[in-house]
């Protein structure tokens, strides 16, 4: 009777022990949480505080970008202004003075030479010992009948070509300013046509203008985020604008 009444006893206090056990298991559980969490929320502000330095950071880089880039390009825009100011007084003054000489300017002498009444045809396939001028009533000719009643080519001119592997541009003169805008109106037409849906009209310019767009493209290439411009038809630097996505 001794000996089950000394084991119950040390029944008991093994029980007593887990219990204790269990306890201290529990305390510790309650406490690595508390320090888990705490480090967890240490560890979160730390990197909340370092992203809000960083954000901060490029906020001010990104503004500070903005604001040289626009400065360039007003910059390149008074530039460009300036030019076709200058252009236009040289014109004025040359054509001023040859009559005050008795002389004809080359402008007059040569329409090839006038941006207003000169078209630029590009992707014109070149032909061996080709009769440009030909060529180019052809390609007016292709316009539809109502246009080539109305338009008189009075020269043409191959250009240079830029690349090997692609054909000079064409300038072709008409006689009045008149007559080249009926032309660009209807430009859309050979898109119809088998053998110039691959020829673009479009409008000529003085060479001060090309120089002028060159050195802009060139400076667009060569600052940060310039990709986001183009230059438009008129010579004006625009600002890109996102093609709207096809519907899903």
């Amino acid at each position: 009777m001794g000996c089950v009444m000394e084991l119950a006893g040390q029944v008991r206090e093994i029980l007593i022990t887990v219990k204790d056990f269990k306890h201290t298991q529990e305390e510790l559980k309650v406490s690595l949480e508390k320090k888990i969490d705490s480090a967890k929320n240490e560890m979160t502000h730390h990197i909340d505080t370092q992203i809000n330095i960083l954000r901060d950071q490029l906020t001010f880089d990104l503004s500070k970008e903005s604001l040289r880039i626009d400065g360039l390009l007003t910059s390149v825009q008074n530039l460009q202004d300036r030019l076709e100011s200058l252009e236009h007084s040289r014109v004025t003054d040359q054509s001023i003075n040859g009559t005050q000489r008795g002389q004809t300017s080359v402008q007059i002498n040569n329409p090839l030479n006038d941006p207003d009444l000169t078209v630029i045809a590009s992707g014109l396939p070149f032909n061996e010992g080709e009769d440009i001028l030909a060529r180019a009533k052809d390609l007016i000719k292709a316009l539809g009948e109502e246009t080539n009643d109305s338009v008189s080519v009075q020269a043409a001119r191959r250009l240079p070509s830029r690349f090997p592997d692609k054909p000079g541009w064409v300038k072709i003169s008409f006689r009045t300013l008149q007559e080249k805008i009926t032309v660009l109106r209807k430009k859309m037409s050979l898109q119809n046509h088998a053998s110039y849906n691959n020829v673009f009209l479009k409008n000529s310019k003085s060479p001060y203008q090309r120089i002028n767009e060159d050195n802009a493209r060139m400076l667009l290439r060569n600052i940060p985020k310039g990709n986001n411009f183009r230059i438009d038809a008129n010579g004006r630097i625009k600002e890109r604008t996102a093609k709207p996505s096809a519907p899903s």
